[in-house]
């Protein structure tokens, strides 16, 4: 969304910030396939590891 808001100096400084954080990361999980899609095309994980798409799932558990 940064270009959107007229702020289209901060793109790259802020997916330098993304990658850093998430090479430091021993795994990245994105929500959505073009999160991921978005992630790997910025180079943001080190060499060419997949990133997996988490899917949450919502435990309807009774109470104990």
């Amino acid at each position: 969304y940064i270009p959107r808001y007229t702020f289209s100096w901060l793109v790259k400084p802020m997916w330098l910030v993304i990658k850093f954080l998430h090479r430091a990361a021993d795994l990245t999980l994105v929500p959505s396939v073009a999160i991921g899609r978005d992630l790997q095309a910025a180079r943001v994980t080190a060499g060419e590891l997949k990133i997996p798409l988490f899917s949450a799932r919502i435990c309807q558990c009774s109470k104990i």
